[in-house]
């Protein structure tokens, strides 16, 4: 079959039918959409760079004619498409290009061009958070960096309710897929729009999965909710976690984590990080809007950020209208 976009290879032919040897494994690259080039067409759109490349597929960095814009393409790999999952991407996808939320990379297009298929998405500016994090954890803004990070994380959560509430799970969260702007804001990429286990292979997302999905049940809610607070942990201890960290990390071992930081953290805040990565489904934060909920509350100094009305509590309160004791919640 012979594709009419620009810049595109094609396949030559040996004088004995089929592909020449030389071509074969070029021809595999093309079929699973690893084989375009700068300048080739895709979706209306004229590819410049590869921005990332993974298990599941393949970023590019283009640039639409009408309207004119920067676009970021995600070129699905065939060898990780069957009907049932494309279908399920198609439907994930439409139902995410209908969000309009801050903290959500908007969906413009899905398409499919012979082989390859493509998603076509707003292309954000700015640093991964797993990198920001990695080179010191400088995040613009005046507020202290314990702050700076409840807040992005807390309208992570916001965003990420609003995808719940359409029936769209992310089932990749890991600092990776987290652009944060010159604002200090986070934006959420990389939707894993299929039901297959398609994360589960890939090492820098299992750190940040609960011991329920690498045990191989589906996702749901309080899988994204585990991985946000896996996320928040990473970027507070300012440690990446081990692959696996689910089967490995208790409570205790946790707040270590949380402790080893750099500065000090309110209680509140890490009361929310342990409850969000309870490796017990039942007794970790409900879902993505309690979580935000929470943060909001441990931001804005709230006697309730801390879990329970005690003696704590009421140390918090005192340091913060008298100025002695504890700093606050």
């Amino acid at each position: 079959m012979r594709f009419a976009f620009a810049g595109l290879w094609e396949p030559h032919l040996s004088p004995f039918g089929g592909l020449a040897a030389g071509d074969q494994a070029q021809h595999e690259r093309f079929l699973y959409g690893c084989n375009l080039q700068p300048g080739s067409r895709l979706g209306g759109c004229v590819l410049h760079r590869v921005l990332e490349e993974g298990v599941l597929g393949v970023v590019w960095l283009a640039e639409q004619r009408h309207p004119q814009r920067k676009v970021a393409i995600k070129v699905l790999r065939r060898n990780r498409v069957d009907s049932s999952s494309l279908d399920q991407f198609q439907l994930e996808a439409s139902r995410l290009a209908s969000l309009d939320h801050p903290a959500l990379v908007q969906v413009y297009d899905l398409g499919s061009e012979g082989h390859v298929h493509y998603l076509i998405r707003e292309y954000v500016e700015g640093g991964r958070l797993d990198r920001i994090i990695a080179d010191g954890g400088h995040i613009p803004g005046p507020m202290p960096y314990w702050a700076k990070i409840t807040r992005l994380v807390g309208g992570l959560s916001d965003g990420l309710s609003a995808a719940h509430e359409r029936g769209v799970l992310h089932r990749a969260l890991w600092s990776g897929n987290v652009v944060v702007d010159g604002q200090g804001m986070g934006r959420l990429i990389d939707f894993c729009m299929s039901k297959d286990s398609g994360s589960l292979e890939i090492p820098s997302v299992r750190r940040f999965l609960p011991a329920e999905r690498l045990a191989g049940l589906p996702a749901d809610e309080k899988t994204d909710v585990y991985g946000l607070g896996m996320i928040l942990l990473h970027a507070l201890s300012r440690s990446l976690p081990p692959v696996d960290a689910a089967l490995h990390l208790n409570r205790r071992a946790t707040r270590r984590l949380l402790r080893q930081g750099r500065e000090y953290l309110p209680h509140g805040l890490e009361a929310v990080c342990l409850d969000a990565v309870a490796k017990d489904p039942d007794r970790r934060i409900p879902n993505a809007r309690e979580f935000s909920r929470r943060l909001s509350r441990v931001l804005s100094g709230s006697l309730e950020s801390c879990r329970f009305r005690t003696l704590r509590c009421a140390g918090c309160w005192a340091g913060k209208v008298f100025g002695i004791g504890r700093k606050g919640c």
